[in-house]
Parts: structure tokens; C-alpha cells; sequence
């Protein structure tokens, strides 16, 4: 009896300054999973994303406005080359933007900020000329704007890459510290008699992690899969036959006619029409602010057709769309993917053709 009392003195003084241990071990792992989700709530993806891709639309934009004038200044309708520009020179002017600088510090990009400012000044030095530019200034510009253009595509997709290898490093981190969170509350029930208060702070971190994923794999406003849920589902999926890059048109004047709550509206359609003729056969994700990937096991041209399926689905459901244009309201571009060495080289191809297909429909509304 003697010797279990003397174990029972020494476990107390043992269990107390242990178990003042493990709330302190506790605290600090829910104070570090927190600051690890905080890390990630605050990764400004959508402005890189945003300004990776504005400037490349810009740029395209440009050109077009340039080819108007010199060919069919009938077209330029109440537009300017010298608005356009602005326009266009303002966004130059983000290639210098901190946050894409952040994103890329740790890759073996460095942004071409020089190169895009001599360039940007150089076609300034042309239009701001006294008189009316000549076709041959005209001419000029756009061998400047073309070869500006060559140069930011790569930056353009070395800036969503690694965004996207961003995202998932601070989301490892933050895993890592749900764990040792976990983990240090299962050592705290077996010492520390507060089973209820365990339970609440175990039910909040799940609670929290299914917050987490549903930030890294969904798209709040549309219910697709974000980007880091497509690249997550593809890793899955083994039948895929094809990828689609579906740019939906006219967003822009949805929001500045309507308002933004209707061209949220017509996202959600353009999200769930496309997820409709592909529920069975792949998956959709909404990766940017008016673009959406599709992977699919159909072939190209049955693929092809149900995206036109989808496009007059579209215009059925949003009529509204009409008050901006009778055109298609999605380009896309399709690639069969065994005709590629990576799905990224597809992705690209898919990429170019959409752009394509969009300069016709523009091409088109404009006659």
C-alpha cells in the first residue's frame, strides 16, 4: 500500500507540469494550423490569375484594333486606336505587378519587365506623333504588339503554373499542421480530463478542413472544380480522350449592361450546361474568371457537337444574352489527347484554337 501510494505522489507531480505540457503542445499546434490556413486564405490566385491573362486578352485586343485600322477602319464604329491603347498600356503596365513577381520568385522565369516596357514606350512613341499615324507606323505597331505578344505567352502560363504548385505547397503545409494538431489532442485526452472541450476543438478542425478542400477543389460561385480540383480529378480519371478550353464571350458586356449579378448568372448556366453534356463522360472546372476546361472520354467531334448543344442550351436559358450579341456565347477549342506527349501540351493547343475560334465570332459580330 505504502509503495502505491508513493507512485501515486509522483505520478501527480509528474502529471500535472506534463499535462501543462500538452495544452501548451496543443495551443501551439492549433495556433500553427491556423496560421497555415490564414497563409492559404491569403493567396491572392484569382488577381494572378486575372492579371496573367488580361494582359495577353489586351495585347490580342490591341492587335485587332490595329488590323481595323489599317484594313477596315469602317469597323473602328465609335472606338478609337487612341482609347484602345490606353486601354492596352495600362495593362502593360501590370507586368510589373508585385504579386506576379512573388508567384514566380521561386521558377526560372524572371518577367521580361524591360523587354514589355521598351515595347509598350516604343508603340507610344509611334501614336503620339503629331498627326494621323501612317499605314506604315500602323504597320509597325503591330510587328511590335505581334512580337510583345511571342514574348508573354510563356510568362502567361509559367504564372498560372505556379500559382497552381503555390496553392498546393501551402496547402501541404497546412495538412501537415492539421496533423500534428490531431495528434497532439489525442496525447492531451489520455492525461488531460477535458474530453468535451477535445471534442468541440476536434469538430472545429474538421470542420475547418472540409472548409479547406472545398476552397481548393470547387468554385465557390459555379459548384465546377477549380483548377487544383481538375489537375486532382485528373490523376484519377484513366479513359480520358480529350480536353476542351471553353472561354465563355461577352462577360465583360454581361456586367457593364446588366449588371454583375447577371453575369454571375451566366456563368452558373454556362458551368452547368457544359457540366450536363459531360456528367457522364468527364469532368468540368471553372479555372479563370470567364474560362472553363472540360476533360472528357468522347471523341473530339462528339465532344464538339454537345459543346454546340451546350452553347444554344446557353442562349435558351440566359435570352438576355441577345442584348449583347446573336454569336455563339462560348469559343472553345477541342485536342485529342494521344496526339500530345503531355495533357499541358494539349492543354496549349486547346488554348490557341479557342483563341481562334474567338477571333472569328468577334470578326463576325463586328460585320
Amino acid at each position: 500500500m505504502g509503495t502505491l501510494m508513493i507512485i501515486t505522489k509522483i505520478f501527480k507531480i509528474i502529471a500535472i507540469p506534463f499535462c501543462f505540457l500538452v495544452i501548451v503542445k496543443i495551443t501551439l499546434a492549433l495556433q500553427n494550423l491556423n496560421e497555415a490556413l490564414g497563409r492559404v486564405d491569403s493567396l491572392d490566385q484569382e488577381q494572378t490569375v486575372w492579371a496573367a491573362t488580361q494582359i495577353d486578352h489586351s495585347i490580342t485586343d490591341f492587335r485587332r484594333m490595329v488590323l481595323y485600322q489599317l484594313y477596315a477602319p469602317d469597323k473602328m464604329m465609335d472606338q478609337s486606336l487612341g482609347r484602345e491603347f490606353d486601354i492596352f498600356y495600362s495593362r502593360l503596365s501590370q507586368v510589373s505587378d508585385p504579386i506576379l513577381r512573388k508567384v514566380l520568385e521561386n521558377t526560372d522565369f524572371t518577367l521580361p519587365i524591360g523587354e514589355v516596357e521598351q515595347a509598350r514606350d516604343s508603340i507610344a512613341d509611334i501614336l503620339d506623333a503629331p498627326g494621323p499615324a501612317s499605314n506604315e507606323n500602323l504597320v509597325q505597331v503591330y510587328t511590335i504588339a505581334s512580337a510583345l505578344q511571342e514574348l508573354w505567352r510563356p510568362y502567361k502560363f509559367a504564372v498560372l503554373q505556379a500559382a497552381r504548385e503555390q496553392k498546393f505547397s501551402q496547402i501541404t503545409a497546412a495538412r501537415v499542421a492539421l496533423r500534428s494538431a490531431r495528434n497532439s489532442i489525442l496525447i492531451g485526452a489520455f492525461f488531460v480530463l477535458i474530453t468535451l472541450s477535445l471534442i468541440f476543438v476536434n469538430i472545429r478542425i474538421s470542420n475547418r478542413s472540409n472548409v479547406l478542400e472545398d476552397k481548393l477543389l470547387y468554385d465557390a460561385l459555379t459548384g465546377s472544380f477549380s483548377r487544383s480540383g481538375f489537375y486532382n480529378n485528373l490523376a484519377k480519371v484513366r479513359n480520358l480522350v480529350s480536353v476542351a478550353v471553353v472561354d465563355l464571350n461577352k462577360l465583360k458586356e454581361v456586367n457593364d449592361s446588366m449588371g454583375h449579378h447577371a453575369g454571375d448568372e451566366l456563368l452558373k448556366v454556362t458551368s452547368a450546361a457544359l457540366k450536363d453534356i459531360n456528367s457522364q463522360n468527364g469532368f468540368v472546372a471553372r479555372v479563370g474568371g470567364d474560362e472553363f476546361w472540360v476533360a472528357s472520354s468522347l471523341d473530339p467531334d462528339t465532344l464538339k457537337a454537345l459543346l454546340d448543344d451546350a452553347a444554344k442550351r446557353i442562349r435558351l436559358i440566359f435570352p438576355d444574352y441577345e442584348r449583347v450579341s446573336y454569336e455563339s456565347p462560348v469559343s472553345y477549342g477541342i485536342c485529342e489527347l494521344e496526339n500530345f506527349s503531355s495533357f499541358h501540351d494539349a492543354l496549349m493547343e486547346a488554348d490557341q484554337k479557342m483563341y481562334l475560334m474567338k477571333s472569328k465570332i468577334h470578326d463576325g459580330t463586328k460585320r
